[in-house]
């Protein structure tokens, strides 16, 4: 089950250039939906790479409670606007809360990588790694920035 119907939202298919996909930012008054719950539309705006506009939705979403992916996406953004022990907090959180997600170990990652904290970077990338062994390439592309790390 994807993200939008285990939490009973509809994503709108829009049609762009003769390809139906999931365009949220190509559909006229997609974001405009009062009914839309926090956590909706901290992921949309998350993806739509509205990172400052995803982080009170975020936040007003762990109101209702907490939720791994809610701090996996508000991780993410602060990551994207260079608010890194913050990132590494959410997604220190998200870990704790399922702990078996691939990419959150692979984004914590990255987060000590930016921090020159090679160290904790290293322990992440094999956990994503076994977890999802498609990321293998990515972090090949991530030693970079750990030798850069190193380095430092």
């Amino acid at each position: 089950m994807d993200w939008a119907a285990s939490r009973s939202v509809t994503p709108q298919r829009c049609c762009v250039a003769g390809q139906s996909e999931r365009r949220p930012q190509r559909c006229p008054g997609y974001w405009a939906t009062p009914s839309r719950p926090p956590a909706a539309l901290c992921a949309l705006y998350q993806l739509d790479r509205q990172y400052e506009r995803a982080l009170p939705r975020c936040t007003e979403a762990l109101c209702d409670g907490e939720d791994a992916e809610v701090y996996s996406n508000r991780g993410s953004a602060h990551l994207m606007i260079d608010e890194i022990d913050r990132a590494i907090s959410d997604f220190d959180r998200a870990i704790q809360l399922e702990p078996d997600i691939a990419i959150r170990y692979y984004n914590r990652g990255i987060a000590f990588s930016r921090k020159h904290q090679a160290h904790k970077a290293i322990d992440d990338y094999p956990r994503a790694i076994r977890l999802r062994h498609d990321l293998a390439p990515a972090y090949s592309k991530s030693r970079t920035r750990i030798r850069a790390c190193r380095r430092a």
